[in-house]
């Protein structure tokens, strides 16, 4: 199993283990969610010595507002976290009636970055906006992704669009594959879990996108072609 593969495991086994956190408050009260996010905490320790890697992680229970976290506050690489919120940006800038979903962008061949299975076979081509944020989504294409942060004006845009939604911590600073070069201490393309939980609320229950614009961006968010979700 490759560190991608651990991921998905890890993302699936914490959303079930939160899932009777949150069935526990409910029914039984702080005393059982308190025993049983020790155990989580356990857990996660446990995971995080198997991979030798830290994980940041905050979970919240949006009916009771019952929060649990690991590393709130520490900086980790986005990664393709960041996909999502291109395509919330995308959708708020429909929202003010700057671009159409059926609006279309070139695929040119110097567009192509490693992992683009989708615009790859689009070359000399074009793909609709709607289709580059399902790609993006759907299947994670790298290019796809780059194409839509060139729409929306760059990184720096897609920054001033997280700013404009309360996000002060969350950065994108590169395009794909290179968002994805860490080092310590180097602040480009993070965020902290605290900062992106409070911003897929604001994008998925919020009132910063339109109420269509909401089920759109969980619509392609549903698909989980490449987590299997």
């Amino acid at each position: 199993m490759n560190k991608e593969q651990d991921m998905r495991k890890l993302t699936s086994v914490l959303s079930r283990f939160a899932a009777g956190l949150a069935l526990g408050l409910s029914l039984f009260g702080p005393a059982s969610a308190d025993e049983g996010a020790a155990t989580l905490s356990q857990t996660v320790e446990r995971i995080e010595s198997t991979l030798g890697a830290r994980v940041g992680i905050v979970i919240r229970d949006t009916g009771s507002d019952w929060r649990w976290s690991h590393r709130a506050e520490e900086r980790f690489l986005m990664n393709s976290t960041v996909k999502a919120l291109i395509c919330g940006g995308v959708l708020a800038e429909l929202d003010k009636g700057m671009l159409t979903l059926d609006q279309t962008l070139p695929i040119r061949q110097f567009d192509i970055v490693s992992y683009s299975p989708v615009t790859q076979k689009h070359v000399g081509k074009a793909m609709s906006i709607a289709d580059l944020c399902l790609a993006t989504l759907d299947i994670s294409d790298n290019a796809a992704a780059n194409l839509l942060i060139g729409r929306l004006g760059g990184p720096k845009a897609v920054t001033a669009f997280l700013r404009s939604i309360g996000d002060p911590v969350s950065r994108l600073d590169r395009l794909e594959p290179k968002l994805n070069a860490f080092a310590p201490g180097d602040p480009r393309d993070t965020t902290t879990p605290a900062a992106m939980t409070e911003t897929w609320h604001a994008l998925l229950l919020g009132d910063v996108l339109k109420p269509a614009s909401r089920t759109q961006l969980i619509e392609w968010m549903s698909h989980g072609g490449v987590t299997g979700a």
